[in-house]
């Protein structure tokens, strides 16, 4: 396959460089780091990360993820003569992207999987297909036939905002030669709506200060009133993208924080005391947010009653706070109903999409310790909301492993755990995965109960563009 390098603007692309400034396994939070694509994966899981044997790799295809319609507000699709038909391909996922499939004359990238390329079908007989985008040419001589690959697997593709032409011609020989059996023309756009089109990436002590000195700004303080019940009140903290456009559907994060933080006063470690929060990989830092634009919500767990929290276990009382969980496996049994500030939250997220417009299909639920509970539990009481999990030290239910098997799940904890026993990772990640699901579980070793939560965050160079690779059926 032929490499080529071309310029756009101020910024050069190669083919198989990230679609934007930051390449595909850098830090975005550096824009000095150019690192190799293929550096970053599973990068810590090298030095002391273990992986579970069952494990499905980052672009793995998740089992039951099905076609999505899409929210962009293109024209219709671009014409497809002479059986040749080009799509927008999610690098992460390894597939072809639903929504925008095949591709649309008008691409919105807050929409968009983080890291993507173009696929051509081809007709049978194909030895290889010619790409010329923007006058720029790719040969691919194997299939499935990418606009981008590196080392044989696919790369990213490196597109300025604006608009593009793509021309694919599929030959019955290697290297484009040989008899022409199809080609295409396609003209599209890569818009900058709901975006900010002139940034210019922050180096990593430029964006960490950014973060000190804005963060409590922009995560704004909010409240939310139960229509179901009258009188109860889930306080909470919302990011709203700084360039918000309601003719853009963005993604939405939810993060659920740990049992010390609960109560009503919706204080602002609710969310500062994590690492996706703080730091120069804050996802709501600039730098950050110019890769992967998104809402992202905080809701605050209350603390009346007693023995409230993220999740409701079969056992546990005002007077036994932790009556019900197994010590031993990490194991509890879900109450019939959820608590009253896990049930607002599955309220206030309709709420937000009526205020905003929140992609219905790609919301996405992390959470800490009490929140690694929750999130095991918010996603087998609602799992028709959910695009994937982000489970990190939590108790689980096995008993719920059927109503989420259509959600694909990355699993942290830490092998030295001294809060949660790091079998009720391991266990409900494997029962995931034995029924057909997908449950990529990393453990750390010698790490304790907090640190994974930094490690997973900092170290981590592929969780934040998988979590915005996967899209909801």
């Amino acid at each position: 396959m032929v490499r080529r390098a071309w310029r756009m603007g101020s910024v050069i692309f190669v083919i198989g460089s990230s679609l934007s400034a930051c390449p595909a396994g850098s830090d975005p939070s550096d824009p000095t780091d150019l690192t190799d694509p293929n550096a970053g994966e599973g990068s810590s899981s090298n030095e002391g990360v273990e992986t579970s044997d069952a494990t499905p790799s980052a672009t793995d295809t998740n089992p039951g993820e099905a076609e999505a319609e899409t929210t962009s507000q293109d024209t219709g699709p671009n014409p497809e003569p002479q059986g040749v038909s080009v799509h927008l391909f999610n690098v992460v996922r390894a597939e072809i992207d639903a929504s925008h499939s095949p591709l649309p004359e008008l691409m919105h990238r807050v929409e968009l999987p983080p890291r993507i390329t173009a696929l051509a079908e081809a007709p049978a007989g194909t030895g290889s297909v010619v790409f010329d985008v923007d006058g720029t040419v790719v040969t691919d001589a194997e299939a499935p036939f990418l606009a981008s690959q590196e080392g044989g697997a696919p790369a990213d593709w490196g597109l300025d905002f604006g608009a593009h032409s793509l021309r694919a011609t599929a030959f019955a020989g290697a290297d484009g030669t040989g008899e022409v059996l199809g080609e295409t023309a396609v003209d599209f756009t890569l818009s900058a709506l709901g975006m900010n089109e002139a940034f210019e990436p922050l180096l990593a002590f430029q964006n960490a200060a950014w973060v000190m000195g804005n963060l409590d700004i922009v995560m704004e303080p909010r409240t939310f009133e139960s229509a179901a019940t009258a009188g109860e009140q889930l306080p909470y903290h919302l990011f709203t993208p700084e360039f918000y456009d309601a003719g853009a559907a963005y993604p939405l994060v939810i993060y659920l924080h740990g049992r010390g933080e609960r109560g009503f006063d919706n204080r602002t470690s609710v969310y500062s005391n994590s690492a996706l929060f703080r730091g120069a990989r804050s996802l709501v830092s600039p730098n950050f947010q110019a890769e992967f634009p998104s809402f992202v919500l905080a809701p605050q767990c209350g603390d009346v009653p007693a023995h409230q929290e993220w999740a409701h276990w079969i056992g546990n009382s005002e007077d036994n706070l932790f009556a019900g969980l197994n010590n031993t496996d990490g194991s509890y049994m879900q109450h019939p109903d959820p608590f009253p500030s896990a049930r607002m939250v599955s309220e206030l997220i309709p709420a937000l999409q009526t205020e905003f417009n929140i992609d219905p299909t790609r919301i996405y639920l992390v959470g800490e310790s009490m929140g690694g509970f929750g999130t095991w539990e918010f996603t087998s009481r609602w799992p028709e909301l959910f695009a994937a999990g982000v489970p990190m030290a939590g108790y689980s239910d096995r008993n719920t492993v059927p109503r989420i098997l259509d959600i694909p799940f990355w699993v942290f904890h830490g092998e030295a755990d001294e809060s949660n026993p790091l079998a009720g990772s391991q266990i409900m990640a494997a029962a995931i995965n034995d029924a057909g699901g997908s449950a990529r579980l990393t453990t750390y070793p010698d790490t304790g109960h907090v640190e994974t939560f930094s490690m997973a965050w900092d170290s981590e160079l592929e969780l934040l563009p998988w979590i915005f690779s996967q899209r909801k059926e």
